[in-house]
């Protein structure tokens, strides 16, 4: 007797990464050849150790940049100036990093959720049944396995068998193969306990169940995984010319991405404005061209949206449209037609060189007539991966977009096995060193909260509309804050739904007044972007509006915010938004869209 199991074969490249410190000896090294420039007899004799052992300390001192050969005035060993600079900083020497590959071959039962690997089980291909054998169907409406949800388990797969101070980095998935096979059950070996190595309590329970009544189990559909990004913090920095603001400012530097790829593009964008679609047709014009001229250059451009609300199936059409006219430029467009249900906006691409450059905010790329007040961040190198781990997740669902994923594993898997330096470059005089958190729907309205009891001189909230859930949204934490600091701002745009401009007007004055708020409207510009800020650390940079929306835990990718926690680098934000919005009459035309 024969239980056909549905079950996903996965096979790829796994990088482990071993990571370990200087010993003494090799410190202690370099630190005699900062006094002075020597031999590696001259730092044995100084130190009193073994000529071969100080050989050995300058060798590895060397290989990492640390120490350096002089000519003149005599050949003689030196401390570097960049090893020079870090010590003098009062920073000890970073730890060291060794990567190794090894293939990866494992089946995940989608019965139990079992993860085995591949030796451990019979898998057969879905067209090859055998008679008499019982099958458990692939479960309807199942969650398609990428890259990224399979990187999970290979972590768990590999988590007991690593070698001592290695973990689990990441999978090499550009040349990764998943597979639906049937894992082929034994039921009179598995009547006696028999199970695969792995399995898990519910697939052992559900087998046993099954010998017991005979009824056939059903395959649950997969819960789409969390993607890691969104519980790992990033360590970057924030310059003050990565925080975009205007629509003006926005298409330019998407002209600017853009025309400095060399690779591949991805562009996220809610809404697509049609060819003819005179009221996006001011800016539009100029995204269309600036793709057109990547796809001639023999850039990949990749381009989604996310709206669900599309009925009449506007923006398929759409997107449709601009597909044929890329086409007409290149072979290299990838112009997905079904909507991923997100309401993120994002832009992704190469630099031209070996990084990689993201924008992430409020601008609605395929459709902004770049009028409105927009505001993103860009991201860069180090951050880029984890957007690009994003990116993956938000699209997944997109049964057309396996090339792309592909493509985006490819540009993820460069960026992360970059060769990094093993001292930090001098940092620029306007990056703040930075914590970045990526913040999922349902962690924004807690965060809000958090920061109205956290902050201590300010709290400004930045939304482009105004809703039904205001009041519990916005301005029950506003007034919590106000109780004990003087400057809280609420700036928005437009009211939404069944909501006037007098009950936003109301909603404000339950405070008692201690609440700035001010309606960012007029008949040369509108708000649009939305964000957070507090003190002068904390901001978030988002497309989820805080006065108008709520979030659902099921659904976690439906909007991306951006949390940056850094000396002072509120104050950045700050400081935008008093010259263009707070002390001075908006400058341009304000049509914008959610």
């Amino acid at each position: 007797m024969t239980l056909l199991i549905p079950a996903v074969w996965y096979r790829a490249r796994a990088i482990i990464e071993r990571r370990w410190g200087w010993s003494p000896v090799e410190e202690e090294v370099l630190l005699t050849l900062r006094e002075r420039p020597g031999t590696s007899a001259s730092v044995a004799v100084e130190l009193g150790i073994p000529r071969q052992v100080a050989e050995a300390a300058v060798s590895r001192l060397m290989r990492f940049g640390l120490i350096e050969v002089r000519i003149a005035p005599e050949p003689a060993l030196a401390m570097t100036e960049a090893a020079r600079a870090h010590l003098l900083a009062g920073r000890s020497l970073p730890e060291r990093a060794q990567r190794r590959e090894m293939t990866v071959s494992l089946v995940f039962d989608k019965l139990g959720g079992s993860v085995f690997r591949r030796r451990e089980v019979v898998i057969k291909p879905v067209n090859k049944i055998p008679k008499g054998a019982m099958i458990v169907d692939f479960p309807n409406s199942d969650e398609a396995e990428t890259d990224s949800s399979m990187e999970e388990r290979v972590r768990h797969l590999l988590s007991s068998s690593l070698r001592s101070g290695e973990v689990f980095a990441m999978v090499r998935a550009n040349l990764s193969l998943i597979e639906n096979r049937f894992i082929h059950l034994d039921l009179v070996r598995a009547r006696d306990g028999a199970l695969p190595e792995g399995a898990s309590d519910a697939l052992r329970a559900t087998v046993r169940e099954h010998l017991t009544s005979g009824r056939l189990p059903s395959a649950r559909p997969s819960q789409p995984a969390r993607p890691a990004c969104l519980d790992t913090p990033i360590e970057t920095t924030l310059a003050q010319d990565q925080v975009v603001f205007g629509g003006g400012d926005h298409l330019a530097r998407l002209e600017e991405v853009v025309n400095a790829a060399r690779s591949d593009v991805f562009v996220l964008s809610t809404f697509v404005a049609a060819q003819d679609d005179a009221k996006a047709r001011h800016g539009q014009e100029r995204v269309w061209a600036a793709l057109e001229r990547a796809v001639r250059r023999g850039v990949r451009v990749h381009l989604f949206f996310g709206s669900s609300l599309d009925d009449e199936g506007k923006h398929m059409r759409a997107m449709g449209e601009l597909q044929n006219r890329l086409r007409a430029a290149g072979a290299g467009v990838a112009a997905h037609l079904e909507p991923v249900h997100s309401h993120a906006k994002i832009i992704i691409a190469d630099d031209g060189v070996d990084g990689g450059r993201a924008l992430l905010g409020s601008c609605n790329w395929l459709r902004s007539p770049f009028r409105a007040h927009e505001l993103s961040i860009e991201l860069r190198d180090g951050a880029v991966a984890a957007c690009l781990d994003l990116f993956a997740a938000i699209t997944a669902a997109v049964p057309t977009a396996r090339d792309s994923r592909d493509a985006l594993q490819a540009m993820r898997t460069a960026l992360r096995l970059k060769p990094g330096r093993l001292l930090d470059a001098t940092p620029t005089e306007d990056g703040i060193p930075a914590t970045l958190r990526i913040i999922a729907a349902p962690d924004h309205l807690p965060l809000l909260r958090r920061a109205a009891h956290d902050a201590e001189e300010r709290l400004l909230v930045m939304t482009h509309r105004m809703g039904s859930p205001m009041i519990q949204n916005v301005f029950d934490p506003a007034q919590v804050a106000s109780e004990r600091i003087e400057t809280v701002q609420a700036l928005y745009s437009v009211p939404s739904g069944e909501v006037k401009k007098r009950d936003v007007r109301a909603a404000g004055e339950m405070g008692g007044g201690s609440i700035e708020l001010r309606k960012i409207q007029s008949q040369s510009a509108m708000l649009h972007g939305k964000a957070l800020l507090w003190d002068h650390d904390d901001i978030v940079v988002t497309s989820f509006n805080w006065g108008s929306q709520t979030a659902s835990e099921d659904k976690p990718l439906d909007e991306i915010g951006l949390h940056f926690k850094g000396d002072g680098i509120a104050d950045i934000l700050q400081k935008i938004l008093e010259t263009r919005v707070l002390t001075r009459p908006a400058e341009a035309d304000g049509a914008a869209n959610s």
